[in-house]
């Protein structure tokens, strides 16, 4: 397993699961950050809500 994966407690313990769930979260919290030259904030908005969708279907599963 990669060194930068963050320690999430009550993650998913299969790898590839634990994975996907920490890339999600990983875009989810990148995407406070670049904010895309020129997009527009309802755009923004969007794909932020996006992020939180995956990160929460994660965690349910």
């Amino acid at each position: 397993m990669d060194n930068d994966l963050l320690f999430v407690p009550n993650a998913p313990v299969d790898t590839d699961e634990y994975i996907n769930w920490h890339t999600a979260l990983k875009h989810f919290l990148q995407s406070f950050h670049d904010i895309k030259k020129g997009e527009d904030r309802r755009k923004r908005n969007k794909r932020e809500r996006r992020y939180v969708k995956m990160v929460l279907c994660q965690i349910v599963k």
